[in-house]
C-alpha cells in the first residue's frame, strides 16, 4: 500500500521528509513534509542513467543492467504469465542461460576452433 500516491518516501524525520516524484526526463528528489508535497522543496533532479550509474558506483561488486523499450514490455508481460516479478524472471532466465553454456562446454560442445591436422611430409630419400 503507497501512503503517498505518486511519491517515493526516501526518509522521514522530525526534521522533515525526503522523497522522489518523477518528472520529465527523470526524478525529482524533494524535501519538505511529504503529506504536504505541494510545500515541498526540489533540492535534486536526477535522470534515470544517472542513478543506475549512481546504484553501480556505490555497488561496485554488483552488476546494474536496466531494460527499456520493447524487450522491457515483453519482460513484464512474460513475468506476469508464469507468476514472477520481473527481476526474478530475468534472473530465472539468465541462470538457465548459464547453465546451458556450461552444460555445452562440458560436453565438448563449447565454441573452440577445429582440431588441426598436421600432416609431415617427407623430402626426397637421397
Amino acid at each position: 500500500m503507497n501512503l503517498y500516491p505518486g511519491r517515493f518516501v526516501i526518509s522521514r524525520s522530525d526534521e522533515g521528509d525526503f522523497w522522489a516524484e518523477t518528472a520529465p526526463g527523470g526524478v525529482n528528489i524533494m524535501r519538505g513534509q511529504a503529506t504536504r508535497p505541494d510545500e515541498g522543496e526540489i533540492i535534486l533532479n536526477v535522470r534515470p542513467d544517472q542513478i543506475e550509474r549512481l546504484d553501480a558506483w556505490a555497488h561496485q561488486e554488483g552488476l546494474i543492467v536496466s531494460f527499456s523499450g520493447v524487450l522491457a514490455k515483453q519482460i513484464k508481460d512474460l513475468s506476469r504469465e508464469v507468476g514472477l516479478s520481473p527481476q526474478n524472471f530475468v534472473l530465472e532466465a539468465l541462470n538457465a542461460f548459464i547453465q546451458a553454456g556450461e552444460m555445452a562446454a562440458s560436453h565438448g560442445h563449447a565454441h573452440t576452433p577445429p582440431p588441426v591436422q598436421n600432416i609431415e611430409l617427407e623430402g626426397p630419400r637421397s
